[in-house]
Order: structure tokens, then sequence, then C-alpha cells
């Protein structure tokens, strides 16, 4: 698994094609969101993975990032997403997000990591394709 550290999250690249996303600010805004999602894309070895996402307990978007992680811009790099919710929250949290923002690609929450990663297998993981001229 490689992993690596940004303003607000730690990214990791897990060895089954997941990509994992911990939040660690207390609150994500739009630019903070664009920043953690560029660093994503520019370490991940794949052009589409399942997501694996969780956060610290008091963790949150404001709702320009909200609209912006639910959006096309980001969605067209996920076959799926999995949030872990262990508190109610989060889960609240999550399931307003998924009502309101309305991802389009699945997305499902979940208590434990383990159920999570489960449901996310049976996305489709798509290599980086080279550019060699």
């Amino acid at each position: 698994m490689n992993k690596k550290e940004v303003f607000g999250a730690v990214i990791s690249y897990r060895n089954e094609g997941i990509i994992h996303i911990h939040y660690t600010s207390e609150s994500i805004n739009l630019q903070e969101a664009q920043n953690i999602i560029g660093a994503v894309r520019e370490g991940s070895p794949w052009d589409l993975s399942p997501i694996l996402v969780s956060a610290d307990p008091f963790s949150e978007h404001d709702d320009e990032a909200q609209k912006y992680l639910a959006g096309p811009d980001v969605m067209k790099y996920c076959t799926g997403v999995a949030v872990i919710t262990p508190n109610l929250a989060q889960r609240l949290a999550t399931n307003f997000f998924i009502k309101f923002k309305k991802p389009s690609k699945p997305t499902k929450f979940f208590n434990t990591e383990k159920e999570a990663l489960k449901w996310l297998k049976k996305f489709e993981t798509v290599n980086k394709t080279s550019n060699v001229a």
C-alpha cells in the first residue's frame, strides 16, 4: 500500500486497487477538497477505481465541497464510493450527501471498513494507460 499526506487528508493506494481517502481536517472547503482530489489523481496508478472514504469523528465538508465531490469532475475517476460511518452524526451527514448531492456513481455507507471493502471489491479498477510516443 502506497500512502501520502496532504492538508486535510491521508491518501492510500491499496494493493487491491482501491483508493482510501481519510479526511483529517475538521472542516473541508471547496479549495481544500479540490487540492485533495488533485493529489489523489496525481498519485493514482489507476484511471478509474473504487474509493473508500473515512474521516476523523468531527470532520465535515461545506456545501460547495460536497457539490464538487459529488460532481462530474470527481465522479469520472471512480467506479463506486463506500463511506465508513462509525457514528450517528457521520451516518446522517453521509445520508444527506447521498440523497441531496446525488453522486452519479454508486455510493453507500457502512459501519466498518471490512463491510465497505467487501462491497467495493465488486467495482472495476482500470490501470492508467501509458502515452508513450
